[in-house]
């Protein structure tokens, strides 16, 4: 799975630093995407509030085989639709169309559905992730 973070007009890599508004306080060192995907649950991205720029985290995950379910594992992440938006990409589509997956609240974590896919060969999904002010979220993982 290639894991991308994406901010207005900026696209990080796996191994590119992220701005600061994505370290979570009490993190050592620069964070960067790929802690999301690295099996470890200390090791995570802060979600930007609403009213602190860029008011939301943006993760693009692309991959090979079918995608029907994922989990985003964290901290104060709240599951339902004014928060988390994840979008499947239907990627044999000429005109970039794209489905909204479903939300619903695991026993610790966020499971998203994305049962319609044109391709088993290939997905892709967009994930805009915010948070409410003086809520400190974070996203530690992404499980499939």
């Amino acid at each position: 799975v290639l894991l991308s973070v994406f901010s207005p007009g900026i696209t990080f890599a796996p191994d590119d630093a992220l701005p600061s508004v994505y370290q979570f306080p009490t993190s050592e060192g620069g964070v960067t995407p790929k802690e999301i995907m690295d099996g470890d649950n200390t090791t995570c991205i802060q979600i930007p509030s609403y009213g602190q720029p860029p008011q939301e985290l943006g993760v693009r995950l692309d991959g090979h085989g079918p995608l029907r379910t994922l989990a985003l594992h964290g901290d104060g992440i709240q599951c339902d639709e004014s928060h988390v938006v994840a979008m499947s990409l239907l990627t044999n589509s000429r005109y970039g169309l794209s489905k909204l997956c479903t939300l619903a609240v695991g026993t610790e974590d966020c499971r998203v559905s994305c049962s319609v896919q044109l391709s088993l060969d290939e997905f892709s999904v967009l994930i805009s992730l915010s948070a409410l002010e003086g809520i400190n979220a974070r996203l530690c993982e992404v499980i499939f």
